[in-house]
Parts: structure tokens; sequence; C-alpha cells
């Protein structure tokens, strides 16, 4: 929700409690591991909304079209301020592999750990984030998938948080 001024934020703030990811991407460094949670101290969604986790399969997620929303620190307007304070959001198509999504939306520093979302029109939660952005390569970019494993995680550490 940030729009270009850092000091006059949307919504309230909160600092982080806790912090989570999994044993794969701490001992292995593995990007189709690279994903974690923050636990904050106050439910920000009443202020900001949510969004919802999605386990898909393969077929749904083949040629699906997604979003990915960011603040990067090189925006794709060339007069907006280059300080990551601007939230862009781009749109493509997917390429589906076990642990990871791949796709050539356009990324830049900054945007590591964002939402890869797609919008289905007519739900009760259009919003699902089927994988978590995290990977550039020369000619793609790369997601975290929301597979079996990593919903998995998802809910155990929503359990663990009490939430």
């Amino acid at each position: 929700g940030l729009n270009g001024n850092r000091h006059s934020p949307p919504f309230r703030t909160a600092v982080a409690e806790r912090f989570f990811t999994v044993e794969a991407w701490v001992k292995g460094v593995d990007r189709q591991f690279d994903f974690g949670a923050i636990l904050l101290p106050t439910d920000l969604g009443h202020d900001a909304g949510w969004l919802s986790v999605a386990n898909f399969t393969d077929g749904t997620l083949k040629g699906l079209t997604v979003n990915l929303p960011g603040f990067p620190k090189e925006p794709p307007d060339t007069n907006a301020p280059r300080d990551a304070s601007t939230m862009w959001r781009h749109s493509g198509k997917l390429a589906v592999e076990p642990n990871r999504l791949l796709y050539t939306i356009d990324t830049s520093i900054g945007q590591s750990g964002a939402p890869l979302f797609a919008t289905l029109d007519g739900k009760q939660d259009p919003y699902q984030v089927v994988g978590i952005h995290n990977t550039a390569f020369d000619t793609l970019n790369a997601a975290t998938r929301i597979n079996d494993s990593v919903f998995s995680q998802i809910l155990a550490w929503r359990t663990d948080s009490g939430g």
C-alpha cells in the first residue's frame, strides 16, 4: 500500500516478533525452498486485507495468468522514485515445475519474497497466492511453488503462532 511517502504509510505498522524458514533453505540454500514467514503481534489484515494461499494442481497452474506485486529498487517508470517506495504489479503466464513456478514477469532487486498470485473472479477469496518470488535468471524468473509440502508448512507455522 505504500505509495511514495515512507513517512506516511497507509496502514498502521507492526514490529515482527518471530521469523520462520525451512531446514532445506538454511542448510542447502536451495532456491526451490527459499520461503519463510514473519509473525506479527497484531492482525493487520483487518486494515490491509488478506491474500489466500492456494495449492493448485499442475493443470490449473499451467498457463495461468498471475500477478507479481512488489517495491522494486528499479521501478519500471523512469520518473518514479528509485527508493522502493512505490508498489508496482506486473502480470504474466506460468511454466510449472514440482517445486518452482517460472515466468517472464520483469522483476528487480527488492521484490524477493513477494507473493505470486492469481485473481479468480467470482470466488469468495479471489486473490490466491500460488508462489513466493525469489529468483531472477537471465531469461526467466522463479518462485517457490505452493505445493503440498509448502502449503503444509505454512499451515503448521500458522497453527504454531496461534493464528
